[in-house]
């Protein structure tokens, strides 16, 4: 009877008329498949994130749609209205359109790959608790996740501007001077403590209406506060095995379930293992066999 357990929780395996995937899992989670075609690799893609990523799935749509006050209540109103008056889902559908048809295709596939994924991710705990279903996933719903993210890191972009600049309009010449990247004062500093100012005060400037209103704490954190990122590579001539290696450190927050979804696909063609954002079917951070890449 364990055995017969373990072999179910480490199998995977779905078929529709036109496609059959089958998937293992490895000692540390990451999904497996194999695949005959390009199109079946979408497919599968999907529905693997459907299937294990539902709910953070539709938590990133429900976020670019300003739909979440239906499911958590007045608590998200504010923060959907901020995403409403920007829009992302009428952006998304426009980039979807102006994609090449062979995209598209392959868009579709990983959104019904996806939805036949949510029906059994649709028994995850975080719907039962509550108490709904996720919705059909839509091949522009990809582009809607690629666009919120672009969106949440260009917002923090913004607010670092924003203190940047109510530093140096207090501090004039000696802002370069006194601050770094971080508006922290180098470590050399002559400041006393409250001659400075920190991220948790707030200067008066001729940005007072917009810091009074403070609609920037209305839109919703999606993928963590901003922090650094790093990586590095070892070229084969400096490592001990003689194989080059790739390093590469995103900085996100730790977060339940895990910002990302490794797995590793195997085609005809190609065989390439990574981390993927659930909602998109491309592997950010990975490798083929041959050549390794990674985004921070």
């Amino acid at each position: 009877m364990i055995y017969l357990f373990l072999l179910l929780a480490s199998f995977s395996a779905f078929a529709t008329a036109d496609i059959k995937c089958e998937a293992t899992y490895d000692d540390v989670g990451i999904t497996r498949q194999k695949v005959n075609s390009f199109n079946d690799y979408y497919y599968c893609f999907g529905f693997h994130h459907g299937r294990d990523r539902a709910w953070m799935m539709d938590y990133f749509r429900r976020v670019a749609q300003g739909r979440n006050a239906e499911v958590y209540g007045y608590s998200s109103l504010k923060s959907d209205l901020m995403m409403k008056l920007l829009d992302l889902p009428k952006l998304a559908a426009r980039l979807y359109e102006g994609l090449p048809e062979q995209n598209k295709a392959w868009l579709k596939a990983y959104a019904q790959g996806a939805t036949l994924g949510f029906q059994e991710g649709k028994n995850s705990q975080e719907f039962k608790d509550l108490d709904y279903a996720p919705e059909d996933w839509l091949p522009e719903h990809s582009i809607l996740v690629l666009v919120l993210q672009s969106f949440d890191q260009t917002r923090k972009t913004f607010f670092r501007d924003y203190e940047e600049e109510k530093l140096k309009e207090k501090w004039k010449d000696k802002t370069e001077e006194l601050f770094n990247e971080d508006t922290v004062p180098w470590s050399n500093t002559i400041l006393k403590q409250g001659e400075y100012v920190t991220k948790t005060e707030s200067v008066n400037t001729s940005y007072t209406p917009a810091q009074k209103l403070k609609l920037w704490e209305n839109f919703p954190d999606v993928f963590g506060k901003e922090s650094g990122s790093n990586n590095w590579v070892v070229g084969k001539a400096k490592s001990k095995d003689g194989y080059a290696m790739l390093a590469n450190d995103p900085h996100l927050d730790l977060k339940t379930p895990l910002f990302w979804y490794w797995i590793n696909i195997q085609t005809p063609e190609m065989n390439v293992i990574g981390g993927s954002v659930p909602g998109v079917p491309v592997i950010v951070s990975g490798t083929n066999g041959k050549v390794a890449w990674g985004l921070t």
